[in-house]
């Protein structure tokens, strides 16, 4: 805020990579006065809007799709995004920084809102409990069929990358499931079920933390049940390239979870990649800003995506 009469206000969306307004009360005026990224303009953002879809049991759902800019929107590459899991708010068609990274690329890019994210009501809400590894990975996968369908997609070139939970959902998707996606890519998430150890639980992204505690509702209790919807169990049936990127807080507790996927994957004959993110604490002492971690962060996904799926 500037005055009374006068306010700076920040906006952002879908065609907006960010812009500053000095707005003016009493003249009831706007005007631009800068740019939050200068370089990006609104014709270089990829189109972005909601499709609708049913999941296999019939339940109504739906997804934010960013198309590549100046896309026609046909036999696109996909890139499956995840960044939250139940119990998250909804994706909204609004810019997205990192499925506009891709888009730029080429890439169609998925955001699924699958049963158990908030928005939709308490019957939504309520038709994730128990399906953990089940229905909330079919519903991912329902939506890449319903966008092949409709010709948007190539139903051969798709991947999948997630965080926290979507972590989780990413490698489930080439685990417990098979000849859906070209590639995964989890960051941070929690592959054993059957040992979420407490060093665990301070690392993994709160969503994921809630799911785990909700087990009881949101999966099964039984360990036997828990092994059988943990990647890490059936690393062996890994059927696409995988990465595995882990945030560095420690050295001694650096998400066993990973190390424990990797392991399974290694020892299983399966192709795995390692990407470990620095201590965001620990960048003073090796010189590096957080955009410079970001950007190493990015450049490393997107080079494992653009080798394993090209898109074009």
């Amino acid at each position: 805020s500037v005055g009374l009469d006068r306010m700076v206000v920040y906006t952002e969306g879908a065609a907006d990579s960010g812009t500053y307004w000095l707005v003016d009360i009493d003249k009831k005026s706007a005007r631009p006065i800068g740019s939050a990224r200068p370089m990006i303009k609104a014709e270089d953002l990829g189109e972005v809007r909601t499709v609708h879809y049913q999941a296999g049991d019939g339940l109504a759902l739906d997804g934010v799709l960013t198309l590549p800019p100046k896309s026609a929107g046909k036999g696109l590459a996909l890139v499956v995004l995840l960044e939250g899991g139940p119990s998250r708010v909804r994706n909204s068609p609004n810019l997205n920084m990192l499925a506009q990274t891709f888009a730029s690329r080429g890439y169609a890019v998925l955001q699924p809102n699958y049963r158990g994210m908030l928005g939709y009501g308490e019957a939504f809400r309520k038709a994730a409990e128990g399906e953990v590894g089940r229905k909330l990975q079919t519903d991912i996968s329902d939506a890449v069929a319903a966008l092949a369908r409709t010709g948007v997609i190539d139903p051969q070139r798709v991947c999948i990358a997630g965080s926290g939970y979507g972590a989780y959902a990413a490698l489930a998707g080439v685990t417990l499931q098979n000849g859906v996606y070209r590639c995964a890519v989890g960051r941070d998430g929690v592959y054993d079920l059957a040992n979420f150890d407490a060093s665990v639980r301070r690392l993994a992204a709160t969503d994921l933390r809630a799911m785990t505690s909700k087990l009881a509702r949101l999966g099964p209790v039984a360990s036997q049940d828990l092994k059988a919807i943990s990647p890490v169990v059936h690393a062996g049936r890994a059927d696409a390239p995988i990465l595995l990127v882990s945030t560095e807080v420690v050295e001694e507790t650096r998400s066993d979870q990973s190390r424990r996927m990797e392991r399974g994957l290694r020892d299983a004959g399966k192709a795995v990649e390692v990407f470990v993110d620095p201590d965001p604490k620990s960048r003073d002492e090796q010189g590096r800003s957080d955009e410079d971690r970001n950007k190493a962060l990015l450049a490393a996904i997107v080079a494992f995506v653009e080798r394993c799926n090209p898109p074009t």
